[in-house]
């Protein structure tokens, strides 16, 4: 309770001055301005900061608050890459099985093949977007893993859900079931990586500054979050392996993410 106290202000703020937004869906599946700037041919980008920056400038875009959507990032698409704790935008999970790839080339062939072989359950980039349950979220599977885009629309589904529900918590919950105890094993776990988030953000802000991309980035506040539930995809339930592997990642004693068990392909 200590948490949801925290932000309440913040809530009833946020929820008052967007209340109008959530009544129109019929531009919903069309990308913010930002995203698809982002998301036009450019320089190339460091895989290690682009997830993080459009993650922190969607936080602001869409006023999702408390780094809620950092949090979710990392329990999505989460990778310790070079002694760096990261959130990874080439990665995709097919029923049950996670990868990180090299380039978004490689990760969009494995997807293709993936689905050639009748997979249709497969989670793709920073936020790990169900590409069966948001067919028309993207024109393409390379789209789908464009990090602009992927951040903007799983922001911008988070955004509606709290507009039907006025709970930042329970809006991210029904993103991934309604079922109580799925969202609230997800739930334990994503506490843990929001704290993470916050404790962690000049880290996050320094990572997120070596993204390509139009625009500064954008200075998040270390907030507490409401208690409740929020999202999942649930990346490693079924692979058994996030109690093997997820949880190893700092000495004792030390707040540990707890990031998704996939294999690296590089």
């Amino acid at each position: 309770m200590r948490w949801l106290a925290g932000m309440l202000t913040v809530l009833v703020a946020v929820f008052a001055a967007g209340q109008g937004a959530f009544a129109d869906w019929s531009n919903f599946y069309r990308p913010s301005a930002r995203a698809e700037a982002a998301a036009r041919p450019g320089a190339a980008v460091d895989p290690a900061g682009v997830c993080i920056q459009e993650i922190l400038r969607a936080q602001l875009r869409h006023q999702i608050p408390g780094n809620l959507l950092l949090g979710i990032g990392l329990q999505e698409a989460g990778l310790m890459h070079e002694g760096e704790l990261t959130i990874w935008p080439w990665v995709a999970n097919a029923d049950g099985d996670g990868r990180f790839f090299s380039s978004p080339g490689t990760t969009a062939s494995w997807v293709r093949a993936r689905q050639g072989q009748g997979v249709e359950s497969i989670d793709v980039g920073c936020m790990q977007v169900n590409l069966r349950w948001h067919p028309d979220a993207f024109a393409s599977v390379e789209e789908g893993l464009d990090p602009a885009r992927n951040v903007d629309y799983a922001a911008r589904l988070l955004v509606s859900l709290y507009g039907q529900t006025g709970d930042w918590i329970e809006a991210a919950g029904r993103y991934h079931s309604a079922t109580e105890q799925y969202k609230d094993a997800y739930l334990s776990r994503l506490k843990q990586n929001v704290d993470i988030a916050n404790e962690r953000l000049d880290i996050f802000r320094a990572l997120a500054s070596r993204g390509v991309g139009a625009g500064g980035v954008v200075t998040a506040a270390a907030a507490p979050l409401p208690a409740g539930h929020f999202w999942t995809s649930d990346l490693t339930q079924r692979s058994g392996a996030a109690a093997e592997g997820a949880r190893s990642l700092f000495g004792r004693g030390v707040m540990e993410p707890v990031l998704p068990a996939f294999r690296k392909m590089f």
